[in-house]
């Protein structure tokens, strides 16, 4: 893991620069007149503001694509990678991310109400200030996410790996923490209110066991 983030942190003060294929032409086209282009290569693309409310995605290459402010409501992007993406400000109402790879993608201000994380890898992504409430992000890899001042009501992160997490400021009410790790994190200034810890490993490594009788 040390070699992972320590590979992670190189790329980081390069500016996130990785050299990449450009997406297939055919691909993009059979998205845009079928509104479905699963396991395609779409690496790169520049869909900055685009109207992809509901496409079907699964399985595809999106690594280092730029979706700046685009309309991802809706959409199945199961298992789809996402790696340096640029996500800011995307709304992603209601999509499924599931098993998706969003590793140092970039999603500051997205919209990702009601979204479905379940199994996704997050690790080291820019998430300040987006919208989590009634997200699910079970069994979700969240270390080292940046989710300053973000919206997590009635979230449910259940086994979520939050290790080293930063959480300042962001709004956790109702939200469902059952047995994950929180090692590291940083809470300063979070509304934990409603917060079910049960069985989960604090910021100090001391496991929540008192309130969970059933463990």
């Amino acid at each position: 893991m040390k070699r992972t983030l320590a590979t992670f942190t190189a790329l980081l003060l390069l500016g996130w620069t990785l050299p990449v294929r450009a997406d297939d032409p055919d691909d993009s086209r059979k998205l845009l007149e079928t509104r479905r282009c699963c396991g395609c290569n779409l690496r790169s693309i520049d869909w900055t503001g685009a109207n992809l409310q509901g496409v079907d995605l699964k399985n595809s290459d999106l690594f280092g694509a730029i979706l700046t402010a685009a309309n991802l409501s809706q959409t199945n992007l199961e298992s789809v990678d996402l790696r340096y993406a640029n996500l800011q400000d995307t709304n992603l109402l209601g999509a499924n991310l599931r098993k998706a790879n969003l590793a140092l993608t970039n999603l500051s201000g997205a919209n990702l109400s009601e979204v479905n994380l379940t199994e996704a890898t997050l690790e080291i992504a820019k998430m300040g200030g987006v919208n989590l409430s009634g997200a699910n992000l079970e069994d979700s890899d969240l270390r080292n996410v940046r989710l300053q001042e973000a919206d997590l009501t009635g979230a449910n992160l259940q086994g979520a790996d939050l290790r080293d997490a930063d959480l300042t400021g962001a709004d956790l009410t109702g939200a469902n923490l059952t047995g994950a790790n929180l090692w590291g994190t940083n809470l300063e200034g979070a509304n934990l209110s409603e917060v079910d810890l049960c069985g989960a490993i604090m910021p100090d490594a001391t496991p929540i066991q008192a309130i969970c009788p059933e463990l």
